[in-house]
């Protein structure tokens, strides 16, 4: 009974890994026309094309960069969402798509051109890694530290060895700077908003 109920919960909870997925899928079959017009395009969205804001994230480069973004999607949610709580990891996803394309646009604007999910990732796994410092796990602590470091690192030196071969292209690791701090800011929020109800 136990063993049927915990599987039921990881399946509602790896619901919208498994929605994103289908979508990014679909969308990759899509002609090549098409998945440009939904591409992050920095001038395209000066220009009032602001739907890119989000859809940049759910075109990819190819079937190996989407095969890597949704490995690690359902990988991160698998790990990282809390249980029971699809809708809440459902908009921190939304969240750091946002902060993700909002720290591009307005702070890299030598990045023209963005798709993929890696942003939001990096997102996810911070928010990810601070629940578990707030629980006392400090396997977060040891998490963050590595994304930062990895961060640190793409920002000094560039992409890191093999990944861009693996992505299939070029890697816009300022999407991940982005998607991190849009993650921080999530994290830090829910566990103001936590301190808060707990004195209540």
């Amino acid at each position: 009974m136990r063993l049927k109920l915990l599987s039921k919960v990881l399946a509602i909870n790896l619901l919208p890994a498994i929605i994103v997925s289908l979508i990014v899928v679909a969308i990759q079959f899509f002609p090549q026309s098409l998945r440009q017009i939904l591409r992050y395009d920095r001038a395209a969205i000066s220009d009032g094309e602001l739907w890119r804001i989000i859809t940049g994230h759910l075109a990819h480069l190819g079937w190996s960069h989407l095969a890597m973004n949704v490995a690690g999607l359902c990988l991160i949610t698998y790990i990282f969402a809390p249980p029971g709580k699809v809708w809440v990891w459902t908009a921190w996803m939304f969240v750091t798509a946002l902060a993700t394309s909002a720290g591009m646009y307005f702070f890299s604007p030598q990045l023209s051109f963005y798709v993929g999910l890696s942003g939001v990732l990096h997102g996810m796994i911070v928010i990810g890694a601070l629940r578990w410092i707030r629980q006392g796990d400090f396997m977060g602590l040891f998490v963050l530290i590595i994304v930062v470091a990895k961060i640190a690192w793409e920002q000094l030196f560039g992409a890191l060895p093999l990944s861009q071969q693996m992505a299939g292209g070029p890697v816009a690791v300022d999407a991940h700077l982005w998607g991190a701090l849009g993650g921080l800011a999530v994290g830090l929020w829910s566990l103001i908003r936590l301190r808060q109800t707990t004195r209540v």
